[in-house]
């Protein structure tokens, strides 16, 4: 009702579309103020102020959240950045407990085995190109907070192992990728307005080890925190209908993903 109302209010005009629905976020006393003199009413009253500053405050987190998605997105994975590998090579080792990496010689981080768990290539950085760090982080933070969720729909992602049927597969890593950038897709659409509610301007959400090596990437941890649980959200759900829509090949992956787009948004 906030949204709607400040979308057409005629004082504010194209300042709440700019400010309030912006990349970024905004003052929400500032802005808390500007509407109430817009609207000739006192603004050092706190019977008026501090309702409107709450709901500005929770209409905060959506320009939050999208920034911190942004900047993850923009960012391009790097092979010579520590955290970029460790977060990378986490992935392996907590899909594939147990089994070493076959890197090819000459070429440290390139290896057909990264197909194996979802990956177009011998080179993982290639698939992140188009979400940047956002796609890593939150496969990272989905495979090391599930881990055993995780490896279940890694197996029923890939081709039967007795060759009954070697067609019906679907790329783990990839789809992963995918989810990230639906992500930031509904974020951008305000579509993620009652989930981000939550996020608060400079709160800390670390509230256990996965999400405390994300640090040194953002600013605000807690939004980060909640992306990350809506997208470990959409995977199980993506796992799950792809088995229940019992698909013939992985040409049906895609009717899949989008099965499970329409539920997530329908909730």
């Amino acid at each position: 009702m906030l949204e709607e109302s400040l979308v057409k209010s005629r004082i504010l005009g194209s300042f709440s579309t700019t400010t309030l629905f912006g990349d970024t976020p905004f003052d929400e006393r500032a802005v808390a103020v500007r509407i109430l003199e817009g609207k000739r009413l006192q603004t050092r009253s706190n019977i008026l102020l501090q309702p409107l500053l709450e709901c500005l405050i929770l209409l905060n987190g959506n320009c939050i959240a999208l920034e911190t998605s942004v900047f993850l997105s923009s960012t391009k994975f790097d092979w010579s950045h520590d955290l970029h590998r460790e977060l990378l090579f986490g992935v392996w080792k907590t899909l594939v407990p147990g089994t070493p990496l076959q890197i090819t010689p000459g070429k440290s981080v390139v290896s057909e085995e990264w197909k194996e768990v979802g990956f177009q290539g011998k080179d993982p950085a290639t698939d992140f190109r188009g979400v940047g760090l956002l796609g890593l982080v939150q496969l990272h933070y989905f495979i090391s907070t599930r881990p055993t969720l995780a490896r279940r729909i890694l197996k029923s992602s890939q081709a039967p192992s007795d060759g009954s049927n070697d067609v019906l597969f679907y790329p783990f890593a990839c789809a992963g990728i995918n989810i990230s950038a639906f992500l930031l897709s509904l974020l951008r659409q305000r579509k993620l307005c009652r989930a981000t509610y939550p996020i608060r301007k400079g709160s800390d959400g670390c509230r256990n080890p996965p999400s405390s090596r994300y640090l040194s990437l953002v600013d605000d941890t807690h939004a980060l925190e909640v992306l990350n649980e809506l997208y470990c959200g959409y995977f199980e759900s993506l796992g799950q209908l792809w088995i229940d829509m019992k698909p013939s090949t992985a040409m049906d992956f895609p009717k899949v993903f989008e099965a499970m787009k329409q539920q997530q948004q329908q909730q």
